[in-house]
């Protein structure tokens, strides 16, 4: 339903969520398709994304996107 959908980011912490035995945060169907709906655009919050990404800065505390 979200057409226009730009970067998406899913505030998780896998490392916490495997020790409060939600072994399966982040879903990882929702992950894959996220990033096939928007073209790799998911961003996770407990993870430094791998190249950058347009309209989003990335700091060590927070992401601040432009709209």
């Amino acid at each position: 339903m979200m057409t226009t959908l730009k970067p998406a980011v899913i505030p998780v912490n896998e490392e916490v969520a495997k020790k409060m035995r939600w072994v399966a945060m982040p879903l990882t169907s929702l992950v894959e398709a996220l990033n096939e709906r928007i073209g790799g655009r998911t961003l996770r919050t407990d993870i430094r994304p791998a190249a950058a990404v347009s309209g989003v800065r990335v700091d060590t505390l927070f992401y601040e996107f432009t709209l």
